[in-house]
């Protein structure tokens, strides 16, 4: 039969147990791994990231890039549709390859490096 939870957190060494006692502080309290705070700031800038290219996308594409509204439209709904699903390659690459938390660190850069030329490109005038 498969272990009960309490026997697989007592065999994972990320795991911190938690304090009956009232002197334990709120570290020793909380019973998740010590890394998922990397990966919940991840996801809190990822989402903020998106959430911000979203907003700005269509003004960017009308009024620097000057185009039409149905290529702006066609052009959003695209950046939308690869935004969700990209994750499905993200997990096979996980799964598959290189592992989860590579694949966030990879990822994120892959992320961040998109950022970068977008805004260099936005700020530098090209006429």
């Amino acid at each position: 039969s498969p272990p009960s939870i309490d026997e697989a957190m007592a065999e994972d060494e990320n795991f911190l147990p938690a304090r009956t006692d009232e002197r334990s502080n709120v570290k020793d309290k909380i019973p998740y791994p010590k890394h998922v705070i990397f990966i919940l700031g991840n996801e809190l800038c990822e989402r903020y990231s998106f959430n911000g290219m979203k907003g700005l996308l269509t003004l960017y594409l009308t009024k620097k890039l000057l185009y039409s509204t149905d290529q702006t439209f066609i052009i959003y709904h695209t950046f939308n549709f690869f935004c969700y699903f990209m994750p499905m390659f993200g997990s096979f690459l996980s799964d598959q390859f290189i592992g989860k938390f590579k694949t966030i660190v990879y990822l994120s850069l892959v992320y961040v490096l998109g950022h970068i030329i977008k805004t260099v490109a936005s700020m530098t005038s090209f006429s």
